[in-house]
């Protein structure tokens, strides 16, 4: 099973490509399931997605209402904001339907965006694949970025939640794959 916050096609992003290739090629001796957040746009690759996948279900992006109440909520949450996109009823219903009608012998959550949904997964071998860490993109935004202290204060917020998550998140699943060896001696 795969679980994308993104739909791996078209190929128009390095994180498509190597998540394309990667079902593409594990589909020659597995089968494989893929959910996936996507947009109304994207349905029309579903048929094209079923040349390598068993099945393919696809998540609305949930519309977010940014207002006063988002902001002081999304200020004060423990969450990092991107995290909080990506959880759903509509996405928890379909991942845990999946579990439920097939036997699943691995869960691939690609990015760190879906993976708070680990936490419904009992005796299944999980992987949590990063692209990157994105409390690191927070701390580089901060310290190279000419923005207002204001902004630079809230990013620093995110930074924070993103570390403490990222930390917390990658201890959840049975393996955990960086990019770089310096990227996983940053979450040991």
């Amino acid at each position: 099973l795969f679980f994308t916050s993104e739909l791996p096609y078209p190929l128009i992003t390095g994180s498509k490509i190597k998540t394309f290739n990667l079902i593409k090629n594990l589909s020659f001796k597995h089968k494989i399931i893929l959910i996936s957040f996507a947009s109304e746009k994207e349905i029309k690759y579903i048929d094209y997605l079923k040349n390598w996948c068993q099945e393919v279900k696809l998540i609305s992006i949930p519309l977010i209402k940014i207002n006063f109440k988002y902001r002081i909520i999304r200020f004060f949450s423990f969450s990092p904001e991107a995290i909080r996109k990506y959880i759903s009823q509509e996405a928890k219903k379909t991942f845990l339907e999946i579990l439920n009608n097939y036997k699943i012998d691995l869960i691939h959550f690609e990015a760190i965006y879906v993976s708070s949904y680990v936490k419904y997964v009992e005796n299944i071998f999980t992987v949590l694949h990063q692209n990157n860490i994105e409390s690191l993109n927070y701390l580089s935004i901060i310290k190279k970025r000419k923005i207002s202290k204001l902004k630079k204060i809230r990013l620093f917020f995110e930074y924070y939640k993103y570390k403490k998550y990222e930390f917390n998140i990658c201890k959840k699943f049975d393996c955990c794959l960086m990019v770089s060896l310096e990227e996983k001696k940053i979450l040991e």
